[in-house]
């Protein structure tokens, strides 16, 4: 079984060439995941998911279940498995995603955006960690850093303190995240 989950988190894609760029929807609204045979009784549409995404997680929720995966998967693409339901209950009806397709439809909007307004109120909000500079904590002596930390301790000395998104920003395609842990 799989299901269509919209992710919380803007996906970046880009168009393909002659795409109408206002209804040319080349965006997925949803992603396809595997449901694991632990959670398929549990799932639901409306269930808030958790689920891999690039080289981390994202909260999703469930907006169709189906037997087998969409046509437009590409052959050899590998579909991931969903990770956890995190709310026995759903947070939003059929009827909500309904009127979410049709505001995003209507308004040109991402899916997840749309979604994003029947959510209970709290839900949709992120952490966000704040990275500051610290020099008296620095490491003297030891292991050297590495060229990435060093790069992410010469952002955060030009910029000051930045939000976890923004270092995401600097460092596309990169696990700065990892560095810092080191």
């Amino acid at each position: 079984m799989y299901a269509g989950v919209v992710v919380d988190r803007p996906l970046e894609h880009r168009p393909p060439p002659g795409a109408d760029p206002q209804r040319g929807r080349s965006a997925p609204q949803s992603l396809t995941y595997r449901l694991p045979d632990r959670l398929r009784e549990a799932a639901g549409v409306g269930h808030l998911v958790q689920v891999p995404l690039a080289s981390s997680t994202s909260l999703g929720i469930i907006v169709e279940l189906l037997d087998e995966p969409p046509t437009d998967v590409p052959p050899g693409l590998e579909i991931r498995d969903v990770a956890n339901i995190l709310d026995p209950l759903p947070v939003v009806t059929a009827s909500q995603i309904a009127l979410a397709r049709w505001i995003a439809s209507e308004y040109l909007a991402p899916l997840s955006r749309a979604l994003r307004l029947m959510l209970p109120p709290g839900l949709g909000q992120q952490a966000d960690m704040l990275y500051t500079l610290r020099t008296a904590h620095l490491p003297t002596g030891g292991a050297p850093l590495s060229t990435l930390q060093q790069r992410i301790l010469a952002q955060l000395s030009e910029r000051g303190p930045l939000r976890g998104r923004q270092l995401d920003a600097a460092f596309r395609r990169v696990d700065w995240r990892a560095a810092m842990r080191r």
